[in-house]
Protein backbone atom coordinates (compact mmCIF):
# COMPACT_ATOMS: atom_id res chain seq x y z
CA UNK A 1 0.00 0.00 0.00
CA UNK A 2 1.05 3.59 -0.55
CA UNK A 3 1.95 5.46 2.61
CA UNK A 4 0.01 8.67 3.19
CA UNK A 5 1.94 9.87 6.23
CA UNK A 6 5.66 9.29 6.68
CA UNK A 7 7.15 9.60 10.12
CA UNK A 8 10.67 10.77 9.61
CA UNK A 9 11.51 11.87 13.06
CA UNK A 10 12.73 10.36 16.23
CA UNK A 11 15.54 7.84 16.18
CA UNK A 12 14.47 6.51 19.54
CA UNK A 13 14.43 2.83 20.36
CA UNK A 14 11.22 1.43 21.72
CA UNK A 15 11.26 0.83 25.45
CA UNK A 16 10.49 -2.57 26.91
CA UNK A 17 6.86 -3.54 27.27
CA UNK A 18 7.38 -4.55 30.89
CA UNK A 19 5.03 -1.71 31.81
CA UNK A 20 2.23 -0.69 29.47
CA UNK A 21 -0.06 1.67 31.37
CA UNK A 22 -1.33 4.00 28.66
CA UNK A 23 -4.92 3.70 30.01
CA UNK A 24 -4.18 4.25 33.72
CA UNK A 25 -5.63 7.79 33.86
CA UNK A 26 -9.16 8.79 32.83
CA UNK A 27 -10.01 12.50 32.45
CA UNK A 28 -13.75 13.25 32.80
CA UNK A 29 -16.07 16.05 33.85
CA UNK A 30 -16.96 19.62 32.99
CA UNK A 31 -14.83 22.76 32.90
CA UNK A 32 -14.32 24.29 36.34
CA UNK A 33 -15.64 27.53 37.71
CA UNK A 34 -15.28 29.36 41.01
CA UNK A 35 -19.01 29.47 41.77
CA UNK A 36 -20.40 25.94 41.41
CA UNK A 37 -18.22 23.05 42.61
CA UNK A 38 -20.43 20.48 40.85
CA UNK A 39 -18.71 21.66 37.68
CA UNK A 40 -15.08 20.68 37.30
CA UNK A 41 -12.77 17.93 36.22
CA UNK A 42 -12.72 14.43 37.63
CA UNK A 43 -9.68 12.17 37.21
CA UNK A 44 -9.75 8.41 37.83
CA UNK A 45 -6.27 7.08 38.62
CA UNK A 46 -5.55 3.36 38.35
CA UNK A 47 -1.88 3.74 39.36
CA UNK A 48 -2.87 3.75 43.02
CA UNK A 49 -4.02 0.62 44.78
CA UNK A 50 -6.88 0.91 45.42
CA UNK A 51 -7.78 3.24 42.56
CA UNK A 52 -8.48 6.88 43.41
CA UNK A 53 -10.77 9.72 42.35
CA UNK A 54 -9.75 13.38 42.40
CA UNK A 55 -11.19 16.78 41.56
CA UNK A 56 -9.14 18.73 38.98
CA UNK A 57 -9.52 22.41 38.20
CA UNK A 58 -9.21 22.76 34.42
CA UNK A 59 -10.52 24.96 31.64
CA UNK A 60 -11.86 22.15 29.47
CA UNK A 61 -15.31 20.65 29.16
CA UNK A 62 -15.01 16.91 28.43
CA UNK A 63 -18.08 15.33 26.88
CA UNK A 64 -18.69 12.52 24.33
CA UNK A 65 -15.51 13.10 22.27
CA UNK A 66 -12.53 12.53 24.52
CA UNK A 67 -9.24 10.73 24.92
CA UNK A 68 -6.69 10.45 27.73
CA UNK A 69 -3.10 9.21 27.28
CA UNK A 70 -0.53 8.15 29.85
CA UNK A 71 3.03 7.09 29.18
CA UNK A 72 4.09 3.45 29.51
CA UNK A 73 4.71 3.95 33.24
CA UNK A 74 1.21 5.33 33.83
CA UNK A 75 2.03 9.06 34.09
CA UNK A 76 -0.63 11.32 32.59
CA UNK A 77 0.80 13.14 29.55
CA UNK A 78 -2.17 14.61 27.61
CA UNK A 79 -5.92 14.57 27.09
CA UNK A 80 -8.39 16.11 24.62
CA UNK A 81 -12.10 16.88 24.20
CA UNK A 82 -11.97 16.88 20.40
CA UNK A 83 -11.41 20.65 20.25
CA UNK A 84 -8.05 21.18 21.98
CA UNK A 85 -5.31 19.18 23.67
CA UNK A 86 -4.12 19.77 27.25
CA UNK A 87 -0.83 18.59 28.73
CA UNK A 88 -0.28 16.98 32.14
CA UNK A 89 -0.26 20.43 33.77
CA UNK A 90 -3.87 20.90 32.57
CA UNK A 91 -2.75 23.66 30.21
CA UNK A 92 -3.11 24.00 26.44
CA UNK A 93 -0.37 21.95 24.79
CA UNK A 94 1.89 23.82 22.39
CA UNK A 95 0.05 23.95 19.02
CA UNK A 96 -2.79 21.98 20.66
CA UNK A 97 -5.64 24.27 19.61
CA UNK A 98 -8.02 24.05 16.62
CA UNK A 99 -8.45 20.26 16.54
CA UNK A 100 -11.15 19.21 14.03
CA UNK A 101 -11.32 22.64 12.35
CA UNK A 102 -14.41 23.81 10.49
CA UNK A 103 -17.98 24.96 11.09
CA UNK A 104 -18.75 22.36 13.74
CA UNK A 105 -15.61 23.32 15.66
CA UNK A 106 -16.55 27.01 15.46
CA UNK A 107 -20.04 26.32 16.84
CA UNK A 108 -19.38 23.54 19.37
CA UNK A 109 -15.91 24.19 20.71
CA UNK A 110 -16.86 26.88 23.17
CA UNK A 111 -18.15 23.75 24.88
CA UNK A 112 -16.93 20.38 23.52
CA UNK A 113 -17.04 18.12 20.45
CA UNK A 114 -20.04 15.79 20.42
CA UNK A 115 -19.05 12.55 18.65
CA UNK A 116 -19.39 9.57 20.98
CA UNK A 117 -16.27 7.40 20.77
CA UNK A 118 -14.87 9.96 18.32
CA UNK A 119 -11.17 9.90 19.37
CA UNK A 120 -8.52 7.34 20.22
CA UNK A 121 -4.84 7.77 21.15
CA UNK A 122 -2.04 5.36 20.24
CA UNK A 123 1.70 5.22 20.98
CA UNK A 124 3.63 5.22 17.71
CA UNK A 125 5.25 1.83 17.05
CA UNK A 126 9.01 1.90 17.65
CA UNK A 127 9.02 5.27 19.46
CA UNK A 128 8.67 5.92 23.17
CA UNK A 129 7.87 9.67 22.93
CA UNK A 130 5.68 9.89 19.83
CA UNK A 131 1.89 9.55 19.98
CA UNK A 132 -1.04 9.71 17.57
CA UNK A 133 -4.55 10.95 18.16
CA UNK A 134 -7.02 9.69 15.55
CA UNK A 135 -10.25 11.69 15.49
CA UNK A 136 -13.44 11.84 13.45
CA UNK A 137 -14.25 15.12 11.69
CA UNK A 138 -17.89 16.21 11.82
CA UNK A 139 -19.68 18.41 9.27
CA UNK A 140 -23.17 19.91 9.11
CA UNK A 141 -25.22 19.01 6.06
CA UNK A 142 -28.22 21.35 6.16
CA UNK A 143 -28.59 22.35 9.80
CA UNK A 144 -27.00 21.59 13.19
CA UNK A 145 -29.27 18.55 13.57
CA UNK A 146 -28.14 16.91 10.30
CA UNK A 147 -24.50 15.88 10.61
CA UNK A 148 -22.02 13.51 9.00
CA UNK A 149 -18.49 12.20 9.56
CA UNK A 150 -16.55 13.07 6.40
CA UNK A 151 -12.97 12.21 7.44
CA UNK A 152 -10.78 10.41 9.92
CA UNK A 153 -7.94 12.73 10.88
CA UNK A 154 -4.61 12.18 12.64
CA UNK A 155 -2.73 14.51 14.98
CA UNK A 156 0.83 13.75 16.10
CA UNK A 157 2.35 14.66 19.47
CA UNK A 158 6.08 14.67 20.28
CA UNK A 159 6.58 14.46 24.04
CA UNK A 160 10.25 15.49 23.87
CA UNK A 161 9.24 19.05 22.97
CA UNK A 162 8.40 21.99 25.28
CA UNK A 163 10.63 20.72 28.07
CA UNK A 164 8.88 17.35 28.16
CA UNK A 165 5.35 18.77 28.24
CA UNK A 166 4.83 17.79 24.59
CA UNK A 167 3.81 19.66 21.47
CA UNK A 168 1.66 18.95 18.44
CA UNK A 169 3.80 18.52 15.31
CA UNK A 170 1.37 17.37 12.59
CA UNK A 171 -2.28 18.36 13.05
CA UNK A 172 -5.58 17.35 11.43
CA UNK A 173 -3.93 15.22 8.73
CA UNK A 174 -6.52 13.17 6.73
CA UNK A 175 -6.01 9.41 6.82
CA UNK A 176 -9.45 8.36 5.54
CA UNK A 177 -11.34 10.65 3.16
CA UNK A 178 -14.69 8.84 3.10
CA UNK A 179 -18.10 9.13 4.74
CA UNK A 180 -17.83 7.11 7.95
CA UNK A 181 -20.14 5.80 10.65
CA UNK A 182 -20.87 8.31 13.38
CA UNK A 183 -18.78 7.71 16.48
CA UNK A 184 -17.56 4.21 15.73
CA UNK A 185 -13.94 3.29 15.02
CA UNK A 186 -11.46 1.24 17.02
CA UNK A 187 -7.85 0.08 17.14
CA UNK A 188 -6.13 -3.25 17.77
CA UNK A 189 -2.53 -4.48 17.79
CA UNK A 190 -1.19 -6.13 14.64
CA UNK A 191 -0.21 -9.81 14.94
CA UNK A 192 3.45 -8.72 14.89
CA UNK A 193 2.93 -7.15 18.34
CA UNK A 194 4.20 -3.72 17.26
CA UNK A 195 2.03 -2.18 14.54
CA UNK A 196 -1.60 -1.07 14.93
CA UNK A 197 -4.74 -1.56 12.90
CA UNK A 198 -7.45 1.11 12.79
CA UNK A 199 -10.85 -0.15 11.64
CA UNK A 200 -13.49 2.43 10.69
CA UNK A 201 -16.94 1.37 9.40
CA UNK A 202 -18.48 3.28 6.52
CA UNK A 203 -21.72 5.19 6.94
CA UNK A 204 -25.02 3.30 6.27
CA UNK A 205 -23.15 0.58 4.37
CA UNK A 206 -21.38 -2.73 4.88
CA UNK A 207 -17.97 -1.19 4.09
CA UNK A 208 -15.08 -1.29 6.55
CA UNK A 209 -11.92 0.80 6.11
CA UNK A 210 -8.68 -0.46 7.68
CA UNK A 211 -5.34 1.32 7.94
CA UNK A 212 -2.06 -0.01 9.33
CA UNK A 213 0.24 2.07 11.52
CA UNK A 214 3.88 0.94 11.33
CA UNK A 215 7.09 2.42 12.76
CA UNK A 216 7.32 4.96 9.94
CA UNK A 217 4.07 5.02 7.95
CA UNK A 218 0.31 5.22 8.11
CA UNK A 219 -0.95 3.33 5.09
CA UNK A 220 -3.67 4.13 2.61
CA UNK A 221 -6.96 2.57 3.70
CA UNK A 222 -8.07 -0.77 2.33
CA UNK A 223 -11.80 -1.36 1.98
CA UNK A 224 -13.74 -4.55 2.69
CA UNK A 225 -17.43 -5.21 2.08
CA UNK A 226 -18.90 -7.73 4.52
CA UNK A 227 -22.10 -8.35 6.46
CA UNK A 228 -25.21 -6.16 6.40
CA UNK A 229 -25.51 -2.38 6.06
CA UNK A 230 -25.54 -0.49 9.34
CA UNK A 231 -28.07 2.27 10.00
CA UNK A 232 -26.98 5.86 10.50
CA UNK A 233 -26.86 6.74 14.19
CA UNK A 234 -26.07 10.45 14.17
CA UNK A 235 -27.67 10.76 17.56
CA UNK A 236 -24.59 9.04 18.90
CA UNK A 237 -25.93 5.71 20.10
CA UNK A 238 -23.81 2.61 20.29
CA UNK A 239 -20.16 1.61 20.22
CA UNK A 240 -17.74 -0.70 18.42
CA UNK A 241 -14.64 -2.49 19.73
CA UNK A 242 -12.24 -5.40 19.42
CA UNK A 243 -12.09 -8.22 21.94
CA UNK A 244 -9.05 -7.95 24.24
CA UNK A 245 -7.36 -10.86 22.43
CA UNK A 246 -8.00 -9.18 19.06
CA UNK A 247 -9.78 -12.16 17.51
CA UNK A 248 -13.27 -10.62 17.38
CA UNK A 249 -14.81 -7.29 16.41
CA UNK A 250 -18.29 -6.16 17.46
CA UNK A 251 -20.51 -3.11 17.03
CA UNK A 252 -23.95 -2.17 18.30
CA UNK A 253 -26.76 0.30 17.89
CA UNK A 254 -30.42 0.10 18.85
CA UNK A 255 -31.66 -0.32 15.26
CA UNK A 256 -29.32 -2.96 13.84
CA UNK A 257 -28.56 -4.58 17.19
CA UNK A 258 -25.22 -6.43 17.41
CA UNK A 259 -22.84 -7.21 14.53
CA UNK A 260 -20.14 -9.73 15.44
CA UNK A 261 -17.13 -10.72 13.29
CA UNK A 262 -13.91 -12.68 13.51
CA UNK A 263 -10.80 -10.56 12.89
CA UNK A 264 -7.42 -11.52 11.41
CA UNK A 265 -4.69 -9.45 13.07
CA UNK A 266 -2.21 -10.35 10.30
CA UNK A 267 -4.30 -9.15 7.35
CA UNK A 268 -6.71 -6.67 8.98
CA UNK A 269 -9.67 -8.52 7.46
CA UNK A 270 -13.06 -9.39 8.95
CA UNK A 271 -14.84 -12.73 8.50
CA UNK A 272 -17.63 -14.93 9.90
CA UNK A 273 -20.27 -12.21 10.19
CA UNK A 274 -23.31 -12.84 12.39
CA UNK A 275 -26.05 -10.62 13.78
CA UNK A 276 -27.21 -10.91 17.38
CA UNK A 277 -30.36 -9.31 18.79
CA UNK A 278 -31.22 -7.99 22.21
CA UNK A 279 -34.86 -7.33 21.15
CA UNK A 280 -35.00 -4.10 23.10
CA UNK A 281 -36.59 -0.69 22.58
CA UNK A 282 -33.56 1.16 23.92
CA UNK A 283 -32.61 4.65 22.76
CA UNK A 284 -28.92 4.42 23.70
CA UNK A 285 -26.34 1.87 24.65
CA UNK A 286 -22.83 0.51 24.47
CA UNK A 287 -20.73 -2.62 24.20
CA UNK A 288 -17.78 -4.29 25.97
CA UNK A 289 -15.94 -7.61 26.05
CA UNK A 290 -14.88 -9.38 29.22
CA UNK A 291 -11.10 -9.45 29.85
CA UNK A 292 -10.91 -13.11 28.79
CA UNK A 293 -12.68 -12.17 25.51
CA UNK A 294 -15.44 -14.72 26.13
CA UNK A 295 -18.43 -12.64 27.22
CA UNK A 296 -19.92 -9.78 25.23
CA UNK A 297 -21.89 -7.20 27.22
CA UNK A 298 -24.53 -4.92 25.69
CA UNK A 299 -25.87 -1.95 27.64
CA UNK A 300 -29.27 -1.00 26.31
CA UNK A 301 -30.74 1.91 28.32
CA UNK A 302 -32.82 -0.12 30.78
CA UNK A 303 -30.96 -3.45 30.64
CA UNK A 304 -27.49 -4.95 30.40
CA UNK A 305 -27.19 -8.21 28.47
CA UNK A 306 -24.46 -10.85 28.38
CA UNK A 307 -23.69 -13.13 25.40
CA UNK A 308 -21.30 -16.10 25.55
CA UNK A 309 -19.22 -15.91 22.35
CA UNK A 310 -17.79 -19.39 23.05
CA UNK A 311 -21.25 -20.98 22.99
CA UNK A 312 -22.33 -23.12 20.04
CA UNK A 313 -25.41 -20.86 19.76
CA UNK A 314 -24.34 -17.37 20.83
CA UNK A 315 -27.82 -15.89 20.42
CA UNK A 316 -29.34 -18.52 22.71
CA UNK A 317 -26.79 -17.68 25.42
CA UNK A 318 -28.22 -14.18 25.94
CA UNK A 319 -29.09 -13.32 29.52
CA UNK A 320 -30.09 -10.09 31.30
CA UNK A 321 -27.56 -9.33 34.04
CA UNK A 322 -29.06 -5.99 35.18
CA UNK A 323 -32.27 -3.97 34.89
CA UNK A 324 -32.28 -0.24 35.65
CA UNK A 325 -33.41 0.28 39.23
CA UNK A 326 -34.94 3.76 38.80
CA UNK A 327 -32.14 5.66 40.56
CA UNK A 328 -31.53 9.36 39.71
CA UNK A 329 -28.33 11.36 40.21
CA UNK A 330 -29.99 13.82 39.51
CA UNK A 331 -31.15 12.37 36.16
CA UNK A 332 -31.97 8.69 35.52
CA UNK A 333 -28.79 6.62 35.73
CA UNK A 334 -29.67 4.36 32.81
CA UNK A 335 -26.99 2.35 30.99
CA UNK A 336 -24.98 3.78 28.11
CA UNK A 337 -21.28 3.64 27.16
CA UNK A 338 -18.97 0.92 28.46
CA UNK A 339 -15.19 0.62 28.89
CA UNK A 340 -13.02 -2.05 30.45
CA UNK A 341 -10.60 -0.60 32.99
CA UNK A 342 -7.00 -1.69 33.61
CA UNK A 343 -8.34 -3.24 36.84
CA UNK A 344 -10.39 -5.82 34.83
CA UNK A 345 -13.74 -4.21 35.73
CA UNK A 346 -16.16 -2.83 33.16
CA UNK A 347 -17.41 0.71 33.77
CA UNK A 348 -20.75 2.03 32.47
CA UNK A 349 -21.91 5.65 32.31
CA UNK A 350 -25.34 7.18 31.63
CA UNK A 351 -26.78 9.37 28.91
CA UNK A 352 -27.28 12.54 30.97
CA UNK A 353 -25.18 14.74 33.23
CA UNK A 354 -24.62 12.76 36.41
CA UNK A 355 -22.01 11.61 38.92
CA UNK A 356 -22.73 7.89 39.13
CA UNK A 357 -20.91 5.05 37.37
CA UNK A 358 -22.07 1.45 37.21
CA UNK A 359 -19.45 -1.29 37.55
CA UNK A 360 -19.28 -4.94 36.45
CA UNK A 361 -16.94 -6.36 39.07
CA UNK A 362 -16.44 -9.90 37.71
CA UNK A 363 -17.00 -9.67 33.93
CA UNK A 364 -15.27 -13.03 33.26
CA UNK A 365 -18.07 -14.81 35.16
CA UNK A 366 -21.24 -16.13 33.55
CA UNK A 367 -24.66 -14.63 34.18
CA UNK A 368 -25.45 -12.82 37.41
CA UNK A 369 -22.10 -13.94 38.86
CA UNK A 370 -20.58 -11.09 36.84
CA UNK A 371 -21.75 -8.89 39.75
CA UNK A 372 -23.02 -5.70 38.11
CA UNK A 373 -23.44 -3.01 40.77
CA UNK A 374 -25.60 -0.04 39.75
CA UNK A 375 -24.47 3.50 40.67
CA UNK A 376 -21.53 1.79 42.36
CA UNK A 377 -19.60 4.99 43.05
CA UNK A 378 -20.05 8.74 42.98
CA UNK A 379 -17.72 11.06 41.01
CA UNK A 380 -16.50 14.32 42.58
CA UNK A 381 -18.12 16.36 39.76
CA UNK A 382 -20.86 16.04 37.17
CA UNK A 383 -19.99 14.07 34.02
CA UNK A 384 -21.90 14.40 30.73
CA UNK A 385 -21.63 11.17 28.68
CA UNK A 386 -17.81 11.19 28.82
CA UNK A 387 -16.16 7.77 28.65
CA UNK A 388 -12.58 7.24 27.41
CA UNK A 389 -12.04 5.05 24.36
CA UNK A 390 -9.07 2.70 24.82
CA UNK A 391 -7.78 -0.31 22.87
CA UNK A 392 -5.96 -3.16 24.60
CA UNK A 393 -2.49 -1.60 24.77
CA UNK A 394 -1.09 -4.78 26.35
CA UNK A 395 -1.99 -7.19 23.54
CA UNK A 396 1.13 -9.07 22.46
CA UNK A 397 3.07 -8.20 25.59
CA UNK A 398 3.96 -10.22 28.68
CA UNK A 399 1.84 -10.99 30.63
CA UNK A 400 -0.82 -11.40 27.96
CA UNK A 401 -3.84 -10.82 30.19
CA UNK A 402 -5.26 -7.39 29.26
CA UNK A 403 -5.60 -6.02 32.79
CA UNK A 404 -4.42 -6.32 36.38
CA UNK A 405 -7.01 -7.94 38.69
CA UNK A 406 -4.86 -7.12 41.74
CA UNK A 407 -5.86 -3.45 41.50
CA UNK A 408 -8.38 -3.03 44.28
CA UNK A 409 -11.69 -1.23 44.12
CA UNK A 410 -12.07 1.03 47.17
CA UNK A 411 -15.14 1.79 49.22
CA UNK A 412 -16.05 4.83 47.13
CA UNK A 413 -18.88 7.06 48.30
CA UNK A 414 -22.17 6.30 46.57
CA UNK A 415 -24.76 8.90 45.63
CA UNK A 416 -27.27 9.83 48.33
CA UNK A 417 -30.63 8.35 47.46
CA UNK A 418 -33.40 10.75 46.51
CA UNK A 419 -35.47 9.54 49.47
CA UNK A 420 -32.71 10.25 51.99
CA UNK A 421 -31.98 13.60 50.40
CA UNK A 422 -35.61 14.71 50.41
CA UNK A 423 -36.30 13.40 53.92
CA UNK A 424 -39.92 12.49 53.13
CA UNK A 425 -41.96 9.30 53.18
CA UNK A 426 -42.84 8.88 49.54
CA UNK A 427 -41.76 5.85 47.54
CA UNK A 428 -43.00 3.76 44.67
CA UNK A 429 -42.39 0.16 43.66
CA UNK A 430 -41.77 -2.08 41.85
CA UNK A 431 -39.31 0.00 39.86
CA UNK A 432 -38.95 -0.92 37.03
CA UNK A 433 -42.54 -2.06 36.60
CA UNK A 434 -44.49 -3.81 33.87
CA UNK A 435 -47.78 -2.15 34.77
CA UNK A 436 -48.65 -2.24 38.47
CA UNK A 437 -47.42 0.64 40.63
CA UNK A 438 -47.65 0.78 44.42
CA UNK A 439 -47.20 4.13 46.16
CA UNK A 440 -46.38 4.80 49.79
CA UNK A 441 -47.71 8.34 50.22
CA UNK A 442 -47.22 11.17 52.70
CA UNK A 443 -50.24 12.67 54.42
CA UNK A 444 -52.80 14.99 52.79
CA UNK A 445 -52.13 14.21 49.15
CA UNK A 446 -54.15 16.47 46.84
CA UNK A 447 -53.32 14.90 43.46
CA UNK A 448 -51.08 12.36 41.72
CA UNK A 449 -49.76 13.02 38.22
CA UNK A 450 -47.68 10.81 35.91
CA UNK A 451 -45.77 12.52 33.09
CA UNK A 452 -43.43 11.12 30.45
CA UNK A 453 -39.85 12.23 29.81
CA UNK A 454 -41.13 15.12 27.64
CA UNK A 455 -43.38 16.48 30.41
CA UNK A 456 -46.66 15.31 28.85
CA UNK A 457 -49.32 14.30 31.37
CA UNK A 458 -50.10 10.59 30.92
CA UNK A 459 -52.27 9.94 34.01
CA UNK A 460 -53.80 12.16 36.70
CA UNK A 461 -55.87 11.52 39.82
CA UNK A 462 -57.21 14.46 41.86
CA UNK A 463 -60.24 13.24 43.79
CA UNK A 464 -58.42 13.35 47.11
CA UNK A 465 -58.86 10.90 49.93
CA UNK A 466 -55.83 8.86 48.91
CA UNK A 467 -54.80 6.00 51.16
CA UNK A 468 -51.27 5.97 52.58
CA UNK A 469 -50.70 2.86 50.48
CA UNK A 470 -52.23 3.44 47.07
CA UNK A 471 -52.12 1.02 44.11
CA UNK A 472 -52.44 1.65 40.37
CA UNK A 473 -53.38 -1.73 38.93
CA UNK A 474 -52.58 -1.10 35.26
CA UNK A 475 -50.60 1.93 34.08
CA UNK A 476 -51.10 1.00 30.40
CA UNK A 477 -47.93 2.88 29.38
CA UNK A 478 -45.35 2.05 26.73
CA UNK A 479 -41.80 1.24 27.81
CA UNK A 480 -39.83 4.26 28.96
CA UNK A 481 -38.95 6.64 31.80
CA UNK A 482 -41.81 8.38 33.65
CA UNK A 483 -42.21 10.73 36.60
CA UNK A 484 -44.80 10.46 39.38
CA UNK A 485 -45.53 13.78 41.12
CA UNK A 486 -47.48 13.89 44.37
CA UNK A 487 -48.99 17.26 45.26
CA UNK A 488 -49.34 18.05 48.96
CA UNK A 489 -50.13 21.19 50.92
CA UNK A 490 -46.41 21.66 51.54
CA UNK A 491 -45.31 21.22 47.92
CA UNK A 492 -44.70 18.72 45.15
CA UNK A 493 -42.70 15.51 45.47
CA UNK A 494 -41.47 13.70 42.34
CA UNK A 495 -40.03 10.22 41.80
CA UNK A 496 -38.84 8.65 38.55
CA UNK A 497 -39.79 5.15 37.51
CA UNK A 498 -39.30 2.90 34.50
CA UNK A 499 -41.86 0.87 32.56
CA UNK A 500 -40.54 -2.25 30.89
CA UNK A 501 -42.41 -4.77 28.75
Amino acid sequence: MKAVITIGLLLITCSTFAQVKHDYNWALGHDSNLVDSTFGGTDINFNTNPISLSYVFRDMNIEPTNTTMSDAEGNLIFYSNGCKIFNADHELMENGDNINPGQVHDIQCDDAYTVLQGMISLPAPGHDSLYYIFHQHLIYLTNPFDVQIDQLLCTTIDMTLDSGKGAVTLKNEPVINSILAFGQFSAVKHANGNDWWILAPGDTSNLYYSIQITSDTITEPSVQAIGLPFSYSGGGSGQDLFSPDGTKYARYNQTDQVYLFDFDRSTGQLSEFQQLTVADTAYSGGIAFSPNSRYLYISSTFHVYQFDTWAADIQASKIIVATYDGFEDPFPTVFQLMQMGPDCRIYINSGSSHRSFHVINQPDEAGLACDLQQHSFHLPTDNFRAMPHFPNYRLGTTPTYPCDPSIEFPDFPTAVSELEEAGVEFSLYPNPTSGVLRLELPEEVQSITITNALGMVMRRWSAGGFLREWVVEDLDLVEGIYYCTVKTEEGDLTRAFVVIR
